[in-house]
């Protein structure tokens, strides 16, 4: 009933979310939660802000990722550094091993933000192959992406 009254309840919009991120919700219904947001997405005024997709975006995130299937889309939509670093920590989650692997040769093509969740996300890569590229990009990164890899390494 919350979803289907956004428009109404937008100035709770970060509330709203910070409970849907704590519920427990089984797989059909983080579904359905997934489609509502993403209806929200592209009909409501509110999908239209960028502090709001933030938020929309870390729901994806937070799960598996698994709730919708086009995600990637809307990396290529969005410009926002917002949007693109909660998307790519949802298509980590969601273990888009594919999307990373296209992507993982432009890494100094993303901005601060992006790359940092890139290489959080990049631990999803199949077998060694994060824990080879995490070490051959290492003397590239800045202190703090040093950090974050060494994160996504234990993570691995």
């Amino acid at each position: 009933m919350v979803l289907d009254n956004i428009d109404k309840l937008y100035t709770s919009f970060r509330n709203i979310f910070l409970y849907i991120n704590e519920l427990t919700l089984d797989k059909s219904q983080k579904k359905f939660v997934g489609e509502k947001l993403i209806y929200i997405l592209n009909n409501s005024i509110v999908g239209h802000l960028e502090y709001h997709r933030m938020w929309l975006f870390k729901t994806f995130s937070s799960g598996d990722g698994s709730e919708i299937d086009n995600l990637a889309t809307y990396y290529n939509e969005f410009v926002d550094d917002f949007s693109r670093r909660k998307i790519i920590l949802a298509l980590g989650e969601g273990n888009r091993q594919s999307w990373f692997k296209t992507r993982k040769r432009n890494l100094n093509r993303l901005s601060n933000w992006e790359r940092r969740a890139f290489l959080a996300s990049a631990k999803c890569l199949p077998g060694d192959e994060a824990s080879h590229w995490y070490r051959s990009i290492l003397p590239r990164l800045d202190v703090l992406e040093v950090a974050v890899v060494k994160w996504a390494g234990k993570k691995t």
